[in-house]
């Protein structure tokens, strides 16, 4: 470690776990790579990465002081963004949106899956059943030809890699562990649900039929 980072604070930061930065799916956050962090000693801080956008901020260690901050490109006013690194990443992907953006949908699926291995622990997520669906649905393979995106216990599925995009014919797909079933929401476009259907977690092979068919039919519209 750079013994001249450590005023900052970021040791939390600079664990392997970051080393290739990591990007928020659905908002324009990003946390960079360790080799492009900015050190802006003028305003004792060290950047790791950006909010875009409305909120047009850095992110930020600030020299002596504890916390993931935020600091507005407008008028440099700080503002306290999290008390730990890993409650403000919490369900980020790890790359960046190009990485997934370029990937095929096959490949999409397995790195779901490393991605659902490498947080569920990390984050206390009770997504063990969500994980099963995208696992097996890698041995069926009978949606891996659509892309995929994923957080904690939510899913989504779309025939466009949405990633990149807004998808307009897509799916959701939740697990309520209380109730042990799968709740998929069929929308027209990524605003608006159709309908909504549930499944039994033993009946996994009727909802990917039912979700193969709504995007399937969605394409032809």
């Amino acid at each position: 470690m750079n013994q001249e980072l450590l005023k900052y604070n970021c040791s939390e930061y600079l664990n392997a776990h970051y080393t290739y930065g990591m990007f928020h799916p659905t908002e324009a956050y990003g946390l960079f790579s360790h080799t492009k962090i900015i050190e802006d000693k003028e305003n004792h801080h060290l950047q790791i990465g950006e909010i875009w956008d409305d909120v047009d901020s850095k992110i930020c260690y600030r020299e002596n002081k504890q916390g993931i901050w935020g600091r507005y490109n407008y008028d440099g006013k700080y503002y306290l963004l999290s008390e730990t690194l890993k409650d403000f990443v919490e369900g980020w992907y790890q790359w960046n949106s190009n990485y997934w953006g370029a990937m095929p949908s096959d490949i999409q699926w397995i790195e779901i899956a490393i991605f659902y291995k490498n947080n569920i622990d990390r984050y206390n997520w009770k997504a063990n059943e969500l994980m099963k669906f995208v696992t097996d649905g890698i041995e069926e393979d009978m949606l891996t030809k659509f892309y995929i995106k994923a957080h904690e216990n939510s899913l989504s599925i779309s025939s466009i890699n949405g990633f990149t995009r807004r998808p307009n014919n897509m799916v959701d797909v939740r697990f309520n562990s209380e109730k042990e079933k799968y709740y998929v929401y069929y929308k027209s476009n990524f605003f608006k649900d159709e309908f909504s259907n549930k499944f039994d977690a033993k009946n996994l092979n009727s909802a990917r039929e039912s979700i193969k068919e709504w995007i399937e039919k969605q394409n032809k519209v």
